[in-house]
């Protein structure tokens, strides 16, 4: 009997003391910015059991402001060889003061850098592009834009539904190209009034999606041009259709196609600027 309360003893106290652990270590100790080493290359620590790091970097929205670090707090899941960032702090480099805690949604860091500074927008500051999500033929990033007023980053929503984006800096505007299986678009998406707008797209998918519609679908592959005019409205610029047997051949040289392809033109489909940059950029 006195055995069986030492044990009874012994459990209730390791019980005890495990719950008081938890709570003790459940606390998120944030690292402060001080202890981050902010040098101009990015920096990086990991914690001892693997489970997180965070990386740091600097950079300027433009150059009339400060030099900031941005620092991502990241979990580690080696098991399904996958990262998330959890948490963003971006401070001042000189002073330290922490000037924005960002709380990104559900994401997956598949590239090799936790952000990509980029001028999204256009208008000469700095915006940050945070891995958001990788598919079979797809990335997509969330886009935080530098807001002049607040002067904070602030989640453009738009962003995050633009497929393999490109930034076009000549033209100022996004650009991305998507394929999967005998589906493709290609869209151009400028930034207008304060949100990504889709402008111009075209693309092919097989006729027999439409098998009610088209006679000899299954034979045929459906093309399409389609742009927004000045009112917001979506016209159809061009809508045809090409024998399977004729794709055969080079495209440039199908008559319906070579507007398409031709070097220097509108769309220019061969061009490797439609080659989403990211895809070099995964980490697995």
């Amino acid at each position: 009997m006195r055995d069986k309360n030492m044990k009874k003893f012994i459990f209730i106290l390791s019980l005890i003391i495990t719950i008081f652990c938890l709570f003790a270590c459940s606390d998120d100790e944030d690292i402060s910015v001080q202890d981050v080493d902010a040098e101009p290359s990015d920096s990086d620590s990991t914690t001892e059991d693997n489970s997180e790091s965070t990386k740091t970097f600097t950079f300027q929205v433009n150059d009339n402001m400060p030099v900031y670090t941005f620092t991502a707090f990241i979990e580690l899941y080696p098991e399904w060889n996958s990262e998330t960032t959890t948490k963003i702090v971006i401070a001042d480099e000189s002073s330290g003061e922490v000037i924005q805690t960002i709380i990104p949604p559900e994401n997956d860091l598949f590239t090799k850098s936790a952000v990509y500074f980029s001028d999204v927008t256009f208008d000469g500051n700095t915006d940050l592009l945070i891995p958001f999500q990788l598919s079979a033929h797809y990335v997509t990033f969330y886009a935080y834009i530098w807001d002049e007023t607040t002067e904070q980053f602030v989640k453009d929503s738009s962003f995050e539904d633009i497929w393999n984006p490109v930034i076009d800096g000549e033209n100022k505007r996004i650009i991305a190209r998507d394929f999967s299986d005998q589906i493709a678009s290609y869209v151009m998406i400028p930034y207008i009034n304060g949100e990504f707008v889709l402008t111009n797209s075209f693309g092919f998918m097989p006729a027999d999606l439409y098998v009610d519609k088209v006679p000899d679908a299954d034979k045929l592959m459906h093309f399409y041009e389609r742009k927004r005019d000045d009112d917001g409205q979506t016209i159809i610029v061009n809508d045809f259709y090409v024998l399977h047997e004729e794709l055969s051949s080079e495209w440039i040289n199908i008559p319906q196609l070579k507007p398409y392809h031709e070097p220097g033109s509108f769309w220019d489909l061969d061009n490797p600027r439609w080659e989403c940059p990211f895809h070099k950029e995964m980490n697995r």
